[in-house]
């Protein structure tokens, strides 16, 4: 699955297998500040379930981009936007490299890991401690995948920080 937001329209946008299976526009701009966590909202909520890959984008990610990362067939011109995606999905075992990526995490680390490797350009440290890290190491759709227990598992992402007026 993958969400994209547009800063420029407020345009919310959910997929599933690369295809659009719901929108809306948001009542306000993307107001928001802090450091990103994987697996847990800012206000608490805890993710049930594994993660195989985590990508975040610097730009609105077409409908032909998202399809490309979820069958691994590149076919793609991406349009410049400056809008973060949050991509949140396991798909194709080796995924194409689309330009403008801030976050690509494959999760498949051995188990037991508590800290997890960036490959996109700025090798970002994502670090978790103690009971709060998921497990890594266990089975994805392609590869490992970390598993995150819906109660206290996260990880946070060191070296950026979300920031209001996204766009």
């Amino acid at each position: 699955s993958a969400c994209t937001y547009d800063a420029s329209t407020r345009a919310r946008t959910i997929y599933r297998d690369g295809v659009n299976v719901a929108q809306d526009v948001a009542a306000a701009y993307y107001q928001g500040s802090g450091e990103w966590l994987i697996g847990k909202a800012p206000w608490g909520d805890f993710f049930d379930g594994a993660l195989d890959d985590v990508h975040v984008y610097a730009r609105v990610l077409s409908a032909s981009e998202l399809y490309a990362l979820t069958t691994g067939v590149v076919s793609v011109e991406p349009a410049p936007t400056t809008t973060p995606t949050i991509q949140l999905r396991g798909c194709a075992s080796e995924l194409p490299s689309l330009p403008g990526a801030l976050l690509r995490l494959r999760l498949d680390e051995a188990l037991n890991a508590t800290k997890f490797t960036d490959e996109a350009y700025a090798h970002l440290a994502v670090t978790c401690s103690g009971a709060t890290c998921p497990t890594a190491g266990v089975g994805g759709q392609f590869g490992q995948a970390a598993q995150f227990d819906g109660v206290d598992d996260y990880a946070s992402v060191n070296g950026i920080t979300l920031t209001a007026g996204l766009g």
